[in-house]
């Protein structure tokens, strides 16, 4: 999604920590994701990029996701980092990312324990722009409005869960007006893969909060998933050009890596 895209793509992610205002929260026991290795292959079997995330984990909440991306085409290894800040409540206000290529910052206003304003930024410049103005009775984001700065776009967002999974959104174009563009969601009967992390930075994109806040994993269509220990250790999709497996390890030691 987003952030992973970013990584692999534009050889992403942020930066040096600075833990002010320290959360004091209660040590939880749930197993955690560790690691997502990820590998993209050529049609004739050569290995072209892989990508590697590592993630920190403190009192049950993530700290820090440190990446290296290798092109192998140059020898090239990019490295990166993605570090959370929390306030006294266990609530991430504050996340950045750094790389040799890309820097920006997440910023996260809350009232009575919920989120009610986010704003991602690039330097100086504001980017994205989001305020939710609704919650469902269980405290799952309903509805909220993203402000695209750089293009000048702004849509309205309308959420559906069921049991604890996001199973459909409406994208309601308000700036320039469209027509709206309902999706539906599909997961499997297993726990999603990024159970504990943050959700605040999802909120830029409603297909974030189904990866992140959804009991179960979302299962993607052109993607074949493994399992073991009842949970995701492996999934792989191809094309005529690329094949490409992502691989996860847990705290309790299960992995899908040989």
């Amino acid at each position: 999604m987003k952030k992973w895209l970013l990584f692999l793509v534009a050889a992403t992610m942020l930066l040096a920590s600075c833990h002010r205002d320290e959360p004091t929260p209660t040590p939880t026991p749930e197993v955690r994701l560790t690691q997502q290795y990820v590998s993209i292959v050529g049609s004739e079997g050569d290995t072209l990029t892989t990508a590697t995330e590592d993630y920190l984990w403190e009192n049950g909440l993530l700290r820090n996701i440190h990446g290296f991306l290798t092109i192998n085409s140059t020898g090239s290894t990019i490295p990166s980092d993605n570090t959370f800040i929390y306030n006294n409540d266990g609530n991430c206000i504050e996340e950045h990312y750094t790389s040799p290529n890309l820097n920006y910052d997440m910023y996260y206003t809350y009232e009575g324990g919920r989120m009610t304003r986010a704003i991602e930024m690039m330097g100086s410049d504001t980017i994205y722009r989001v305020t939710i103005t609704g919650y469902t009775t269980d405290g799952h984001i309903q509805a909220l409005t993203v402000e695209y700065l750089t293009s000048g776009k702004v849509k309205e967002y309308q959420i559906t869960w069921e049991n604890g999974d996001m199973t459909a959104y409406t994208e309601h174009p308000i700036t320039p007006a469209g027509e709206d563009v309902s999706y539906i969601i599909e997961y499997d009967n297993y726990p999603n893969v990024n159970t504990g992390m943050p959700v605040a930075d999802a909120v830029f994109d409603p297909q974030l909060i189904a990866t992140r806040a959804s009991v179960h994993n979302w299962q993607i269509l052109d993607q074949e998933y493994f399992y073991n220990n009842g949970r995701l250790v492996k999934a792989t999709s191809s094309s005529s050009s690329l094949n490409t497996v992502t691989y996860y390890t847990y705290s309790d030691g299960t992995t899908g890596r040989e």
